[in-house]
């Protein structure tokens, strides 16, 4: 029978996006978490595929439980939960930062338990809730797992170019280091960033760094029109000094 992927649950727009994050011993890495581009209001429930039990299960988590001067709410959790019964197994709950700080599960001694009585060793399930609507201190992200139990999930290729294109535009034309550190840190998967989406990235980071190793790098490619060509397609400008020939060039107009 078909494994089943990553099920979420809940309305709305899906809140679940493969980010980069900084985690507490400087290393980064992909985190599947609920603060997608352009916000962090959305929620829902994200439910992983079935995996063995290991002996230990090893990640990090980042994110927030509400404003930083109230008490923790509760409603943003990461879960183990056993396949069958549903049982909650081990809870790990964001550290209120946005770095993220290390979970280990031990379940050895579950397992010898079992093993001792015979009896079989559970299939289990991670489950990721974000259960926070607000604007602000909303969000969990959850990372580098070891074992990694389960593949991450694929987002939905047309909703996202459409975030990260949304994202682009507001910082091509409102430039933020926010702005640009969200954009800064989408992961996507192979393929699924569509030329035009790719084009607006290009464009809004050169406009917003225009003296950034990476703004050079762009001005600096041959084949930009690669890019910039579905732009114009899609009635985007692409930089002023990429538009237009300079005075002293053998193309301008006399």
């Amino acid at each position: 029978m078909k494994q089943p992927g990553w099920v979420r649950t809940g309305t709305g727009n899906n809140p679940w996006v493969l980010q980069q994050r900084s985690s507490e011993d400087g290393s980064e890495g992909a985190f599947l978490g609920s603060l997608p581009p352009g916000g962090e209001k959305l929620t829902g429930t994200l439910r992983s595929p079935d995996f063995d039990l290991p002996d230990q299960l090893e990640f990090w988590i980042a994110g927030h439980s509400g404003p930083t001067n109230q008490p923790p709410h509760g409603r943003n959790v990461v879960r183990l939960r056993d396949a069958l019964s549903h049982e909650i197994l081990a809870t790990a709950w964001p550290p209120r930062q946005d770095r993220a700080l290390p979970v280990a599960w031990t379940f050895s001694r579950q397992k010898e338990a079992l093993k001792a009585l015979g009896q079989a060793l559970p299939r289990v399930y991670l489950e990721l809730v974000d259960g926070d609507s607000g604007t602000a201190y909303a969000w969990l992200a959850t990372g580098r797992f070891t074992p990694q139990p389960v593949a991450y999930p694929d987002d939905d290729a047309q909703t996202l170019n459409r975030r990260i294109a949304s994202l682009a535009q507001l910082v091509r034309d409102f430039p933020t280091p926010h702005g640009v550190s969200q954009l800064q840190k989408v992961v996507a998967p192979t393929g699924s960033l569509a030329p035009a989406t790719r084009a607006l990235i290009a464009e809004a980071l050169v406009t917003a760094q225009p003296h950034s190793s990476l703004s050079q790098h762009w001005r600096g490619r041959r084949n930009w029109h690669r890019w910039s060509s579905a732009s114009s397609r899609s009635r985007l400008r692409r930089p002023h000094s990429l538009t237009r020939p300079s005075k002293n060039s053998p193309t301008a107009p006399r």
